[in-house]
């Protein structure tokens, strides 16, 4: 199966007059995505330095001034963007791609973040954000891009205690109620249905499940769940949990608990626990196992580019 993996391309042009400071200016931007649905509003980080005014170029006309712009890309294409940053004597260019995708013409991976009525947080959105792109960014080295929308939240009216003790009509079983209602939360309030065939989904919830059952994190018709005490640890920059995302999407693709006894570091991200001196999230790998699964008729458009033209 081949695996078309997108090129990025970045220019950076130079034209310095007059250097009677001592300094030159120079033009460098960062952007938070460079693969975003429509509508994609982008997010820059203007890193130039000694200019004093601005000129950035959009790839479709608009342009702006500011140092730090604000801009939305409504229509799909690709656009580089550039910047030419200048003061009275110098001026230099640098200029960025980013492909904004027609989301209905690709399969994506959502992400919701769910609060019970009583949620002692209620602003993780980032949180969450963050580590779900740090995990596509860890599937992304391996060969295994994938597209991610932005976080929906979903103010729940059930309590935490709810989302335990409830019923979830799924399981029939009380140590799951937080995930299976969870999920029928999210399918209550977007149009995500189980088991759905282009979207996986990552629900981050709000309720502290510890102490109540032996789960940490679950993964069900196409369901990757995250509650509270993963969010916590999370926060507090413990990188196991943040990697349990990335193993709990993995099941959401058929991938299953892998042997790894006979592994050596970076060792597989379906490794389940630190028994095997399993050293955890970043020190994992995508290997030729899990693109057994990955690459399937089924989930490969979660990965190849053209997939999503």
């Amino acid at each position: 199966m081949k695996r078309i993996i997108p090129v990025f391309t970045t220019m950076m042009l130079l034209v310095a007059c007059g250097d009677d400071n001592g300094v030159t200016v120079t033009s460098l931007f960062v952007i938070e995505k460079t693969n975003c649905l429509a509508p994609c509003s982008l997010e820059v980080e203007n890193r130039s330095q000694y200019a004093t005014t601005y000129l950035w170029d959009f790839g479709n006309g608009d342009t702006s001034v500011e140092e730090i712009p604000t801009y939305v890309y409504t229509e799909p294409g690709t656009y580089t963007i550039e910047l030419t940053a200048m003061n009275e004597d110098q001026r230099a260019v640098f200029s960025k791609t980013i492909s904004v995708i027609d989301p209905s013409a690709c399969k994506t991976v959502k992400v919701f973040y769910v609060l019970p009525s009583d949620a002692e947080h209620t602003d993780r959105q980032q949180i969450v954000a963050k580590a779900v792109e740090r995990n596509r960014q860890l599937w992304s080295r391996d060969g295994a891009t994938f597209i991610v929308e932005d976080v929906v939240t979903i103010n729940s009216s059930l309590s935490s205690n709810e989302f335990l003790n409830n019923n979830d009509d799924i399981h029939n079983n009380p140590d799951w109620n937080w995930l299976g209602n969870a999920v029928n939360e999210v399918i209550a309030n977007t149009n995500v249905i189980m088991n759905d065939p282009n979207h996986k989904s990552i629900v981050f919830l709000e309720v502290d499940v510890g102490g109540f059952c032996p789960c940490a994190a679950a993964a069900n018709f196409h369901f990757a769940g995250m509650p509270k005490w993963i969010i916590d640890r999370i926060e507090q920059g413990y990188d196991t949990e943040a990697g349990a995302i990335g193993h709990e999407l993995g099941h959401t693709f058929g991938m299953p608990h892998e042997n790894c006894d006979s592994q050596t570091a970076p060792k597989g991200i379906m490794c389940n626990g630190a028994g095997s001196g399993f050293g955890g999230f970043p020190d994992v790998r995508l290997t030729n196992w899990h693109f057994n699964y990955l690459f399937t008729d089924e989930h490969k458009g979660y990965f190849v580019e053209t997939a999503c033209e």
